[in-house]
């Protein structure tokens, strides 16, 4: 999330200001709203994808019914966005956009964004993924030029790494966290 918040700030300092940051919930909207002050982009471009959509629909005058079920519902903004991207060659019409818990959206929401933007920056850790839904791993990989994967990590502390360095010793696919975490 830091990263992506440095990065929209750079770029909006640079003179790039058709950005758009979107996040996966409205919780870490809210969260990076009330720290808004650090930043010099304006905090409205922050939004969740449902947002983001809603915001883009209505922007063209497509009316939007959401369906109360979530999967439901984002089905339908994928539907409804794909369709006024297509009819509006909306291609390139963000000159970045910035995905914050990209492990979280689904492949179409990807592509959507991929379609949207001339360029991309997702952050995105496979291993935070909490809610399910299809792996979008192939679609963020073929979102993005460049791939960066960070070494450390200073996210949580080591007696924490600890537990869960204990917990997880015997899944196969598992990477240890205290060696690299950086957060005494």
């Amino acid at each position: 999330t830091n990263l992506v918040l440095l990065r929209a700030n750079f770029l909006f300092l640079s003179g790039i200001q058709n950005i758009e940051v979107v996040v996966f919930t409205r919780t870490l909207q809210e969260f990076i709203a009330s720290g808004g002050n650090q930043y010099d982009f304006p905090i409205e471009k922050v939004n969740t994808s449902k947002k983001f959509f809603i915001k883009l629909l209505r922007r063209y005058g497509v009316p939007v019914n959401l369906p109360d079920d979530f999967q439901q519902m984002r089905d339908y903004l994928i539907d409804q966005s794909a369709r006024l991207i297509r009819q509006q060659n909306l291609s390139g019409a963000f000159e970045t956009i910035l995905l914050d818990e990209g492990h979280s959206f689904l492949p179409q929401e990807i592509d959507l964004f991929s379609k949207l933007a001339k360029n991309m920056f997702i952050a995105s850790d496979a291993r935070q993924k909490i809610y399910e839904s299809d792996d979008c791993s192939d679609n963020l990989a073929a979102a993005v030029d460049k791939r960066f994967d960070l070494q450390f990590h200073y996210r949580i502390g080591r007696q924490i790494c600890k537990v869960a360095d204990t917990l997880m010793s015997d899944s196969p696919d598992y990477r240890p966290m205290l060696e690299n975490s950086m957060y005494p």
